[in-house]
């Protein structure tokens, strides 16, 4: 499927107009043939309940939101953020689960009674590198929930606490790699799984740690692996002159992909 507007895809950063647009282009052009998640978190929710209904018209299949941002607020100001916006639509609703948020939670049993009382509540895409909270809330929210996980590097981890999959930004460069990893460590193939998750901690986590990099190498392997050129970025990751070479770019690349013996 498609999560599109996020992190990755700059939304925060973008006028709400180009949000709309974006959204229209990416659901015409995907014609059903993928189930599309948009994001449609803002600092206002107002302005986010105007995405999550444009995103509807649209015909997207589902629509997320990080928590409330810039603006401190408590777990009660975040759970009415969140049913402002799921409330907006019938389509079904994913928090996301992210550092954005600034608060205190409520013991992980708690946490997961409010989720299922937000309107439309599908599950989260969670970004939590804490395994124990991460296996509790699977634990507390059942089966009958997604948890998709969110750091891309930690996705082998993920599916031992309860994961259903995976939702990050390398997915777009290294997707079939991850497939193939998550696949194969379901069945059972643990080796598998460990050395591609140290590989690519290896290669991803350092440039990670200079966030200048990101996007640079994010842009320059979607170029040369797919010949995807992404064009000039919008947001404040693309202000520094972080730059890599082809050679570099085909080192990490060959390198997490021979780890999932691709």
């Amino acid at each position: 499927g498609l999560y599109i507007i996020g992190s990755t895809g700059q939304g925060p950063a973008l006028p709400l107009e180009t949000r709309r647009t974006l959204c229209e282009r990416i659901c015409k052009t995907n014609n059903n043939r993928l189930p599309v998640m948009v994001h449609v978190g803002t600092i206002s929710p107002y302005d986010a309940v105007d995405l999550a209904k444009h995103a509807a018209d649209c015909g997207a299949d589902a629509i997320s939101s990080v928590p409330p941002i810039y603006f401190p607020v408590d777990v009660d100001l975040t759970f009415k953020h969140y049913h402002m916006i799921a409330g907006a639509t019938e389509l079904p609703f994913m928090p996301y689960h992210t550092g954005f948020a600034n608060i205190a939670l409520p013991p992980v049993e708690e946490y997961a009674r409010l989720l299922k009382e937000v309107p439309h509540f599908a599950g989260v895409k969670l970004t939590e590198a804490n395994f124990v909270f991460f296996t509790l809330l699977r634990e507390h929210l059942g089966d009958d929930y997604v948890l998709f996980s969110g750091f891309d590097e930690m996705s082998g981890q993920a599916v031992i606490s309860g994961s259903d999959g995976a939702l990050g930004s390398w997915m777009n460069l290294f997707g079939p790699a991850f497939k193939k990893v998550d696949t194969e460590l379901r069945a059972g193939n643990i080796k598998l799984a460990h050395s591609f998750t140290r590989v690519f901690c290896r290669e991803i986590v350092p440039i990670m740690g200079i966030r200048a990099s990101f996007m640079a190498l994010m842009h320059h392997g979607m170029k040369l692996k797919y010949g995807i050129d992404l064009g000039a970025g919008r947001s404040p990751f693309h202000i520094g002159d972080v730059t890599f070479t082809d050679e570099q770019v085909h080192h990490i690349c060959d390198a997490i992909n021979e780890a999932a013996e691709l």
